[in-house]
């Protein structure tokens, strides 16, 4: 049993000083990529970045002096789609309390943080009193407080499992290169080989926000997602329409890195990813599908991380930087992590609640959906299916 108290806190104004600088020493001591959108000055203007977001939550756990979890949350207006693979059955217009960042306490060993764990989650059922509101807990990992629980006023929907794929930044490049097994390093090295000598003396990288502007950025990206697999298909963060705003604040606070590859000075892939503290999470990716067998993504993101070896350092006590590609699983993912972690999504809405009935039919349809495609993916029918379905979505605009 450890003595603690949670206040909830919805904007900058309801800290002190000197919890402002307890928030930023917690930030700091738990090493985790994700806290980036949890520093002050971002966090409490995420309502004027994203139309969608009308409230900011944080269950700001305090003992003995120190804060040792910050749980945050945003409250938005989305609207939920229930799909069959690529058929819209349904959209529903909803409330939803979304998690982000860090879930993870400080200090206090896993048996002995249930305490805590049931306290925030007596407080998220008081904010879900609508009758269509819920909670969204994306991408938890697993030593997250809120990665498992039992708790019957809450249905639970487990959405999908994944893995969330990290790296170590090393001393440099080099030893970087080092810590990979044989095979990778091998691997490593002739992706970088092969696109530098097919398109030697033609290609460039220019990082923003010194070599290329926030407003350039969004230009030459829009022009690259127009020519991807991601057109029609799903969504992007950096082309939706309140990114601009976004990227000038973490322009402001030196948290964004963004990367533009050209090739015969026309852009052929991005990537942008965002600074907490010396940690990188690398948010997003994309590239002209006329460059893919080149491998212009892998090049790109080897290419960034390259270049973040040149600027990170590793600190006095040894601890080292870490770089997040985030949930999902990819080839040149499984090249370059150093590590991994159990990641999951999960949706919590009361019993007798309407939202209830969306969600397990979602669940029923997923599931079905699934065992379909494994039989089309063994008859060798998936990929032509799934490129006919983009080529006529794409055809629509």
């Amino acid at each position: 049993m450890i003595d603690f108290k949670i206040k909830k806190i919805s904007s900058l104004g309801e800290l002190t000083l000197e919890e402002v600088e307890l928030w930023r020493s917690f930030l700091t001591n738990v090493n985790d990529p994700r806290t980036v959108f949890q520093q002050p000055e971002l966090l409490f203007n995420l309502p004027n970045i994203e139309n969608r977001i009308y409230g900011i939550i944080n269950y700001v756990v305090f003992s003995e002096g120190k804060i040792i979890g910050i749980f945050s949350f945003k409250k938005q207006v989305v609207n939920k789609v229930l799909k069959f693979g690529h058929l819209t059955i349904l959209t529903k217009k909803v409330d939803e309390i979304r998690s982000f960042g860090c879930g993870k306490l400080l200090e206090i060993p896993l048996d002995g943080q249930d305490d805590i764990k049931n306290t925030i989650v007596d407080l998220l059922k008081k904010e879900t009193l609508q009758n269509d509101s819920y909670v969204f807990l994306e991408a938890i990992e697993e030593y997250d407080l809120l990665y498992s629980f039992q708790e019957k006023r809450f249905t639970q929907f487990h959405l999908d499992e994944s893995d969330t794929y990290l790296m170590y930044f090393e001393t440099d490049f080099d030893a970087f290169l080092k810590a990979r097994s044989k095979s990778k390093r091998n691997s490593i090295k002739k992706d970088l080989r092969r696109f530098e000598r097919e398109y030697e003396g033609r290609f460039a990288i220019k990082i923003g926000p010194v070599d290329v502007s926030a407003e350039e950025f969004i230009n030459k990206a829009n022009l690259i997602l127009n020519r991807s697999w991601k057109k029609g298909i799903i969504g992007s963060i950096v082309g939706s329409s309140n990114f601009s705003r976004q990227l000038e604040i973490l322009n402001e606070f030196g948290l964004v890195k963004t990367f533009v590859l050209e090739v015969d000075n026309a852009p052929v892939a991005f990537a942008i990813g965002y600074y907490s503290e010396q940690n990188f999470f690398y948010e997003e990716i994309a590239y002209d599908e006329n460059f893919a067998k080149s491998g212009v993504g892998s090049y790109l993101t080897i290419s960034a991380i390259k270049l973040l070896h040149q600027k990170i350092q590793l600190n006095e006590s040894g601890t080292k930087p870490i770089f997040s590609f985030g949930v999902g699983d990819n080839i040149y993912k499984r090249k370059l992590y150093s590590y991994k972690l159990k990641s999951k999504n999960l949706m919590l809405c009361k019993p007798s609640s309407q939202i209830k009935l969306f969600f397990q039919t979602k669940v029923v349809f997923d599931y079905c959906y699934k065992s379909i495609r494994q039989g089309l993916i063994k008859l060798d029918l998936h990929t032509a299916l799934r490129r006919r379905f983009k080529q006529r979505l794409q055809n629509k605009d």
